[in-house]
């Protein structure tokens, strides 16, 4: 038994997800959701370390790390734990959104300039530390009142990875063009589906547009990244391959390309 502990969890994709990759592999899966109260935690937690694996989201992806007996790399780096696994050890954490994020790309070679939109906090900050982890010079697009966290952001990613990064509001036009453009904000996530973070010009400057939300499959972004002949790649290639980066950790499987393009297609045809 596997499952998800987070609060609240009443739209997870989750179970849907971990059913399809593992029936690509062959393996019965029983996956559940523990919707769990923060009041409920300590005597939760418990149960769960009892499973096979499980899965961690908001609000408990820091706070379950005192439960767990050391962190991999992925998750001591962002301090942010979404999987957990035992071991003889004890209980140790990873952190697949950036294993998920990183297989969503094209390429990660030779990335340089990226601009990504709301880049200072949550799941924007891990965006853009691996993006200067992998050399790439990050613009960080952000509104008013994000900017002292940008900044703060920006200083950190010079000092870790001595790659240059700066600081833009969000509303500005391009000065420069960029290979990738990130959307690491909720705009335009249903059932906000007329917004865009950013305007057309700025989306004409990049050569590519990564857009982090799943739902819709097609955001505004994309649409008009499309219309504007630039690549264009969606949030559910994310949330596919961080759910098979975890079960690559707890079965010992590999998925290749084909499988995640498979279970991406059927998630996206799935009744929402």
């Amino acid at each position: 038994m596997y499952g998800l502990l987070g609060h609240p969890l009443g739209h997870s994709l989750s179970p849907q997800v971990h059913a399809l990759l593992a029936e690509t592999l062959g393996v019965p899966m029983d996956y559940r959701l523990f919707d769990t109260d923060p009041q409920q935690l300590e005597e939760t937690v418990p149960r769960l370390l009892g499973l096979e694996g499980f899965n961690v989201t908001i609000p408990y992806k820091q706070k379950i790390i005192p439960y767990l007996s050391r962190l991999d790399r992925t998750a001591a780096d962002y301090q942010s734990v979404n999987t957990v696994k035992p071991s003889p050890e004890g209980p140790v954490g990873y952190n697949t959104d950036c294993i998920g994020f990183l297989r969503s790309l094209e390429t990660t070679e030779n990335l340089g300039d990226v601009y990504i939109i709301g880049g200072a906090g949550g799941v924007g900050r891990m965006f853009s530390l691996e993006m200067a982890r992998l050399g790439a010079r990050v613009t960080l697009g952000v509104r008013p009142s994000s900017q002292a966290a940008a900044k703060a952001l920006a200083g950190e990613i010079e000092a870790r990875y001595g790659v240059p990064s700066r600081v833009v509001p969000v509303e500005a036009d391009p000065d420069r063009s960029y290979r990738l453009l990130i959307n690491a904000s909720p705009c335009g996530m249903y059932p906000q589906i007329a917004s865009c973070p950013v305007s057309e010009a700025l989306i004409d400057a990049c050569a590519s547009v990564f857009d982090c939300i799943y739902n819709p499959a097609k955001t505004l972004l994309l649409q008009r990244a499309e219309a504007l002949g630039k690549r264009t790649r969606g949030g559910m290639r994310m949330l596919v391959w961080q759910a098979a980066a975890a079960q690559e950790i707890w079965l010992g499987a590999s998925f290749c390309e084909e499988q995640a393009e498979r279970v991406e297609e059927q998630m996206i045809r799935l009744p929402r």
